[in-house]
């Protein structure tokens, strides 16, 4: 007969539900938190190394990992990973990462519950921990086998423990002993410190059943048994894994960790992470987490005082504690094991990398179940167990916080020069590589989707230590006889293999790049012809004479290759300078260049040195007639080109070297040919051409508001003879209104009917921002206007534009000097005073004082001459106009607005200063009047 009352076993049954929906929804926001942002980091050493094993033959990957410091399984995993995708794609890589990470969460569910019967708040507990530690957010992310190891001992364990057990009705069958085999001799073929996982429950076993032998012989017949089954790969990598440990041991030099240092350094991870905290570093989570450790050893303390736990969920009675008692023991004696066992494998090999607590990831989660259980256990006795949970909350919160924050690896980021190498490579290149993880970054970053892609190919001297032999020449010397050699050159390993090959191909090739990329250097050398010289008049940019030139690469194809150029140069004021090569049109425009770093500081005065350079001619540039020119520029404090040097008796700052017919090339080529820096996510296409990506400005480096804007888009005819057409671009502030823009077609030589199937343009546009435009971002569009129809298509999101407006001062200040009456130059500015003062090296400084009346476009620069009575210029300065604040180009001007501008002199006796303004691309000066009256094309300074 029914009472109308729910049965206790229908309250389980619900109660067990909502706990596996409960666990259910801890999985997907662990899912969820661990697949964020999984292109943001680049891969670094580690991850290229798995890149590269995981993407060898099986067999051949055996033979690497067995002279590697971890077993083959997560290598094999990956292999099959990447295989089921059809790509080694970073996002793909992480999200097996993911996945294991994702799989950890209801793992530990199990072993909660078969440890922790009838406790399902220290279920829920550690679970949520889990969720939430930054330490396996980082490797539920890391493209290595941690994440695996972790899994697979949260597995081993639950499986030890259900076998342990005594048997029921419920436990029947030889599953758990199985299960246990399988899963830990998987553990020790995945992370070689997984060992300590079996000593653990081979400890706990001993002390457990210390007086019932007979229950110890089947945990040591069974761990014999992982034994064996692990003992041919030992047997196979022992002697190749020694090796290996030795020469890490005595190449790194690290010294060993002591007990404190050692456990420190892993509480700190385990409940922080290891990637330092925006604010407070690694001592934030060290404290938080010492603080919870000290409240948990004080609940030790007090664990036989403690009042029992409450009942919760629904329980009908309080539980037994010696099961508890028994499981904390386990979960300690498996932390100690780790912990002690690592520490002795510190002190043999002191080899403990930054991040090296990753090594015992294993352990985190019976650290995360005991502080749960501790938790739980004293959720009430004074708010211990409340206040460990919520300092071990804050310092988990902080790591997470630390680690979708903090870039890591930037130094040693691959991606814009395995970016680099494909837009200027051809099939025929190679990419020279002295260590495995530069191949495993080569094919997780290389396109991999486009058949006309098949190079540069990846060139490995060796997956072992090499050095510089007669075998490294012959395979050098065989690259450059097909193409280009590429040479991220990794300096900050201090090895001098990478300065070896350097010299070696310094005499053997002409050097087309030398870029650096945070801690690595990009090279590439071709052998090419020698260019005759051109034998024309000495070029003098004051600092340094260029005396000869030779340019050879008339009729070069538009895909990618080397042109060779030699310059002689002497040297006239000893200094650091960069010098840029260059190919320009017969408008200025600059289509493609390189620069390279002299180091001239330290020489005397007539040395001379002759550079065998050369540049490419890039994908995508329209046939015809180009200009080869050179230009000089000073270095700033950080290395890098600052003011340029103009050629004597001229505001020029290209020379003419040399000229170059470009032709159009014989094979289509790939749109990842192209020197774009944004790609569109998928081409767009309009009346048979595809917008494919653009260049412009930096959007992290805002654009001075009144200064050009210049891009370049890139362009894919999808027919032959596309209709006639003008391009336009748009500049859009936020609420989408156009405030500049250009429109029209920039290559007359390049219609589009003139364009052929599957054919590639760069198209460089310019035009000038308003210097009224307030500080923000904008959004660039750009489209079509085809000649036939009057209406134009859609526009085509580009990106975003930032733009800062100069600080502008509307208060008039005083100098020293004021005119008579204010001379105006055209009908832009007023020049009503200046300063001059002497500075400490013997120059003087002059300050001219202006009112703008309107902004002035093209940017007109200033003139400062300095004559003798008989009109010879004794000393000048042309240039934009400077202030204190920095550049202040008469595009930016703003009216109404008092501006000083600097100037930096010789001190002359008996001298006149004259200054006018001027365009520096015709020459042409401004008028200047004064009370309405023409003087002429400058200002004379009393």
């Amino acid at each position: 007969m029914s009472t109308g009352l729910p049965s206790p076993l229908s309250a389980r049954s619900r109660q067990g539900k909502r706990l596996v929906w409960l666990i259910l929804a801890l999985t997907g926001v662990a899912v969820l938190l661990r697949a964020l942002r999984l292109s943001w980091q680049p891969l670094w050493w580690d991850e290229g190394y798995s890149v590269y094993f995981a993407t060898e033959p099986l067999a051949r990957m055996l033979d690497l990992t067995a002279h590697d410091i971890h077993p083959p399984l997560y290598y094999a995993l990956l292999h099959g990973w990447i295989a089921l995708w059809g790509s080694a794609a970073p996002p793909i890589l992480r999200l097996l990462s993911v996945a294991l990470g994702a799989l950890a969460i209801p793992l530990l569910a199990w072993m909660a519950w078969r440890l922790f019967p009838g406790r399902p708040r220290i279920w829920l507990l550690a679970v949520g921990l889990l969720v939430l530690n930054p330490m396996h957010l980082f490797y539920s992310q890391e493209v290595r086998m941690y994440g695996l190891g972790m899994a697979l001992s949260i597995a081993s364990t639950a499986f030890f423990w259900e076998w342990m057990q005594p048997p029921s009705r419920e436990r029947t069958g030889c599953w758990p002993p199985v299960g246990y085999a399988l899963v830990t001799a998987a553990g020790l073929y995945t992370l070689y410190y997984f060992v300590f996982v079996p000593l653990g429950h081979l400890a706990w076993t001993l002390i457990a059943h210390r007086r019932r032998r007979h229950r110890i012989w089947p945990v040591v017949g069974v761990q014999a048994l992982i034994a064996a089954l692990f003992a041919p790969w030992l047997f196979y990598t022992l002697p190749k894994l020694t090796a290996y440990v030795g020469h890490k041991v005595a190449s790194d030099r690290d010294s060993p960790l002591d007990p404190l240092q050692y456990a420190a350094r892993h509480l700190a991870a385990f409940s922080g992470g290891h990637i330092a905290w925006p604010v407070g570093g690694v001592l934030g989570p060290l404290l938080f987490a010492g603080a919870t450790v000290f409240l948990l050893l004080i609940a030790l303390l007090l664990w036989r005082r403690g009042r029992a736990p409450s009942r919760n969920f629904g329980s009908a009675s309080t539980p037994d504690l010696a099961p508890e008692r028994s499981a904390v023991a386990l979960l300690s004696l498996l932390i100690v094991t780790a912990l002690v066992g690592g520490w002795l494998v510190n002190l043999r090999f002191p080899f403990f990398p930054e991040g090296g607590e990753r090594l015992l990831l294993f352990a985190l989660p019976y650290a995360l179940l005991l502080l749960a259980a501790g938790v739980d256990r004293f959720w009430s006795v004074a708010s211990l167990g409340k206040m460990a949970l919520l300092l071990w909350v804050i310092a988990g919160a902080g790591g997470v916080v630390a680690f979708y924050v903090t870039p890591r690896y930037a130094n040693d980021d691959y991606r814009p020069i395995v970016r680099q190498i494909i837009q200027q490579g051809r099939n025929q290149d190679a990419m020279l590589a002295i260590f495995p993880w530069q191949v495993g970054y080569w094919r997780a970053y290389a396109p991999q989707r486009d058949p006309r892609v098949t190079g540069p190919a990846p060139l490995l001297l060796s997956d072992r230590v090499v050095g510089w032999s007669a075998e490294v020449q012959a395979r050098i010397d065989a690259a450059l006889q097909k193409g280009v050699l590429w040479f991220p050159e990794p300096l900050a390993f201090g090895a001098t293999l990478p300065h070896e090959i350097e010299a070696y191909l310094a005499k053997q090739a002409f050097n087309l790049e030398n870029r650096w990329y945070g801690a690595t250097r990009l090279t590439a050398w071709a052998k090419l012809p020698a260019p005759l010289s051109r034998g024309e008049k000495v070029i003098d940019f004051g600092a340094v004479k260029l005396v000869e030139a030779g340019v050879e690469g008339d009729g070069v194809e538009a895909a990618n290759q080397p042109i060779a150029v030699t310059l002689d140069w002497q040297v006239v004021e000893p200094a650091d300078l960069n010098i840029s090569l260059r190919i320009l049109d017969d408008a200025g425009h600059v289509w493609s260049s390189r620069e390279y770093a002299a180091d001239w500081s330290s020489v005397q005065p007539g040395f001379q040195q002759r550079h065998t350079v050369g540049v490419i001619v890039p994908v995508g540039l329209p046939p015809g007639a180009y200009t080869i020119g050179v230009s000089v520029a000073r270095q700033d404090a950080r290395g890098e080109s600052a003011a340029a040097l103009t050629i004597r008796g001229s505001d020029a700052v290209n020379a003419a070297i040399g000229g170059v017919t470009v032709l159009p090339p014989e094979e289509t080529q790939s749109p990842a040919r192209l020197p774009m820096r944004t790609p569109l996510e998928q081409p767009v296409v309009q009346d048979g051409v595809a917008f494919l990506g653009f260049t412009a400005p930096d959007p992290a480096t805002p654009l001075l508001a009144g200064t050009e804007l210049a891009i370049t888009l890139f362009l894919q005819a999808q027919e032959d003879a596309p209709s006639d057409r003008l391009l336009y671009v748009s500049l859009l502030d936020r609420r989408g209104n156009g405030v500049a823009g250009y429109e029209g077609w920039p290559l007359p030589g390049a219609a589009p009917p003139a364009l052929v199937d599957g054919e590639l343009l760069q198209v460089p546009v310019r035009f000038f921002t308003p210097g009224a435009l307030s500080s923000g971002d904008y959004r660039l569009a750009a489209g079509f206007q085809l000649k036939e129809q009057e209406a134009k298509t859609p526009p085509v999101a580009l990106g975003a534009i930032r733009l800062q407006q100069r600080r502008a001062v509307f208060t008039e200040p005083s100098p020293a000097v004021r005119l008579p009456s204010p001379a105006q130059l055209g009908s832009h500015a007023l020049l009503y005073g200046y300063t001059l003062e002497p500075l400490d090296d013997g120059r003087m400084l002059l300050r001219l004082y202006w009112q703008v009346i309107q902004p002035l476009l093209p940017p007109h620069h200033i003139f400062v001459h300095v004559e003798a009575p008989d009109g010879a210029i004794l000393a000048q300065q042309d240039g934009p106009p400077v202030n204190e604040d920095g550049p202040a180009p008469t595009g930016s001007w703003q009216p109404g607005e008092f501006l000083v501008t600097q100037h930096t002199l010789p001190a002359s006796a008996n001298a006149v200063l004259k200054v006018g303004l001027y365009n520096p691309s015709t020459l042409v000066r401004l008028p200047v009047t004064i009370d309405g009256e023409t003087i002429g094309d400058s200002v004379t300074l009393p």
